[in-house]
């Protein structure tokens, strides 16, 4: 598995990125309250968590965010869950912005992707830990923190006859392969 990156258009896409990294650094320079400045950085975390579950097909509504951030969850277990999703969603973002400004990381690197997806594993609800391929088989995710290489990973899936997991599964860990003795229906 390969990132997909654009083949044409990368000289106005970096110029486009240099315009919004200056953008971003005046606007934050006009802000000199830390507390306004912390505030705002929590409200594009909520928005962003919003809008990644929505992608993901997780309907959690902003204010289901902001009650589940006051540990106030719905009593629709299907809710409950998608809020904890958006709860894991928010702390390990600020759990890597916190790594990024305390020391050099690769981001790019393999280390720091599976440090990424255990500690957001761990911090799921057990139903998520499930999840469905597009035939319909279940599983459960036993590989937490990429216990795997990618290229390993990409060759079991090329050999194996079942199809990826369907996405809507809700979690990241229906991306990771399964062994036979993992399957459960």
């Amino acid at each position: 598995m390969k990132p997909l990156l654009p083949v044409a258009g990368r000289e106005t896409l970096a110029k486009i990125t240099c315009d919004i990294l200056a953008a971003s650094g005046r606007l934050t320079g006009q802000v000199h309250s830390p507390e306004v400045l912390r505030r705002v950085a929590g409200l594009v975390r909520e928005m962003s968590c919003y809008y990644s579950n929505l992608i993901e097909g997780h309907k959690t509504t902003p204010w289901d965010i902001e009650r589940a951030l006051k540990q106030d969850f719905s009593a629709d277990e299907t809710q409950r869950n998608h809020q904890q999703l958006g709860l894991a969603h928010i702390a390990v973002e600020k759990l890597m912005v916190d790594r990024l400004a305390g020391e050099t990381v690769d981001v790019y690197g393999s280390e720091f992707i599976c440090w990424l997806h255990r500690e957001f594993y761990q911090r799921l609800p057990e139903p998520l830990h499930w999840a469905k391929t597009l035939s319909g088989q279940v599983y459960r995710s036993s590989r937490v923190g990429c216990a795997i290489s990618w290229s390993t990973w990409a060759n079991t899936r090329r050999r194996s006859s079942t199809r990826f997991p369907d996405s809507s599964a809700g979690s990241i860990s229906s991306t990771v392969p399964r062994t036979s003795s993992q399957r459960i229906a």
